[in-house]
C-alpha cells in the first residue's frame, strides 16, 4: 500500500512502514523473490548457472530451485557450500548443483522445461535485486 511517498506492508494483520530499518518485531525482514522461467518452452533444458545483480553488491543468503508450483525443493545454494557459495564476478553467480538427495537419491542434474527459483536474503541489512540471469543449455 502506498500513500504519497510512504510504502506500507502488512504482516499478521499489523501494518508496518517499509524502507525504514530491516527488522519487524526484533526479527530480520526476509526478502524473497520467487521467479518462474521457461525460455524456449517446448524444449527440455539443463539449468547451468545463476547470477544475481544487486545495485550495491549485496549478496543473497541463499537461492532455492523448484521444478513446479508444489515448491518441493530440488536444489539450493547457501553458505554451507563454503568458498563455492555465490562468487562475486561483478555480481554474485554460481553453478546450479545437482538435485538434492532428499529430492532424488540418484542426484541427477537439474533438467526440465521450466524452473522456479527463489532468491532469499534474511539478514538485517539492505538488499535489492535488479535482475537475475539464468543460464541453460537445450537438451537434444
Amino acid at each position: 500500500m502506498v500513500r504519497q511517498n510512504e510504502t506500507f506492508g502488512l504482516k499478521d494483520l499489523k501494518t508496518f512502514t517499509l524502507d525504514t530499518g530491516y527488522t519487524i518485531n526484533a526479527a530480520p525482514i526476509q526478502f524473497e523473490l520467487l521467479v518462474a522461467t521457461a525460455p524456449e518452452q517446448p524444449t527440455g533444458k539443463e539449468w547451468m548457472r545463476i547470477k544475481v545483480n544487486s545495485p550495491k553488491g549485496e549478496k543473497p543468503t541463499s537461492i532455492e530451485f523448484y521444478y513446479d508450483k508444489s515448491l518441493i525443493l530440488v536444489a539450493k545454494t547457501d553458505p554451507s557450500l563454503g568458498t563455492l557459495y555465490l562468487k562475486d564476478y561483478n555480481n554474485y553467480e554460481q553453478n546450479i548443483g545437482r538435485a538434492l538427495a532428499s529430492f532424488n537419491a540418484a542426484r541427477p542434474r537439474v533438467q526440465s522445461r521450466s524452473l522456479l527459483y527463489k532468491v532469499i536474503h534474511n539478514l538485517a541489512s539492505a538488499f535489492r535485486a535488479i535482475d537475475v540471469n539464468i543460464k541453460y543449455k537445450k537438451l537434444k
